[in-house]
């Protein structure tokens, strides 16, 4: 019966040992989770202010890009105006000058 004590109490030590040992590496392996969890958070949160920012970047691009058409557009319609405005001029001078013989 005493070596069965003693068998079982060693048996309870070990096991007690190994039952320690486990609870510790859990609670390490949690610990390390968490800590790559709070990483990931914040990455994904840096990503997320990015994405923001990346937006509104081509939201401005867009913006300028039809404010320059716009211009494009008001640049070519004024060389058009200049170019059919030198013509008359040209007439005009032309006209003056026919009469002035």
């Amino acid at each position: 019966m005493k070596v069965n004590h003693e068998h079982v109490t060693d048996e309870y030590r070990a096991m007690k040992t190994d039952y320690e040992s486990v609870s510790e590496k859990l609670r390490l392996a949690n610990r390390v989770r968490n800590e790559k969890e709070e990483l990931l958070n914040e990455k994904i949160k840096a990503l997320h202010k990015l994405s923001e920012g990346f937006q509104e970047k081509e939201h401005q691009v867009e913006r300028l890009r039809k404010e320059v058409d716009k211009l494009a557009k008001r640049l070519q319609d004024t060389e058009l105006l200049n170019d059919a405005l030198e013509i008359k001029k040209r007439s005009l001078e032309k006209q003056a000058e026919v009469q002035r013989r």
